[in-house]
């Protein structure tokens, strides 16, 4: 297979390091230390002495929201419903990204590019089309959950 790499592959936390934008590794437990501004963005727009900053305002942001979170809805169902659907047009921005990413960087017909750029634009593609068909089972469930009732 001519895609496969010939030498031992970095870390993925050395991958991360060598970027000149600062993308953290976020674990999935500390989830809401980063659930006001997308790494998509502050990446592209910000340099290592300010992204940090603008996820700390960012920190705040969400503790401002999460203060005001049981003011705006009646029931548990409300918080619930919010969140999900909330939670899905995120997915489907994740979704649209992926979907970007391959389409604007694939090479023309006359174009060379690398093996590692192939396998990224194959990880993008798979991505993009993942994340559409979780984002399909969300829209469903959803749909199913309320037809149903709490009785």
């Amino acid at each position: 297979m001519a895609d496969r790499p010939t030498s031992e592959p970095a870390s993925f936390r050395e991958l991360m390091e060598s970027l000149s934008s600062p993308v953290p590794i976020i674990d999935p437990a500390d989830w809401d230390k980063f659930s006001v501004f997308r790494e998509t963005f502050v990446s592209i727009w910000l340099d290592k002495e300010d992204a940090p900053v603008f996820r700390a305002f960012g920190r705040t942001q969400s503790s401002m929201a999460c203060e005001q979170h049981g003011v705006r809805h009646d029931t548990e169902l409300e918080y619930m419903a919010l969140d999900l659907v909330a939670a899905l047009a995120d997915l489907r921005v994740l979704q649209g990204f992926f979907d970007s990413l391959y389409k604007f960087n694939k090479p023309g017909s006359n174009e060379q590019v690398s093996p590692r750029e192939k396998r990224w634009l194959r990880l993008a593609q798979r991505l993009s089309k993942h994340f559409s068909r979780l984002g399909d089972e969300m829209e469903k469930e959803l749909a199913i959950g309320l037809q149903e009732s709490d009785e």
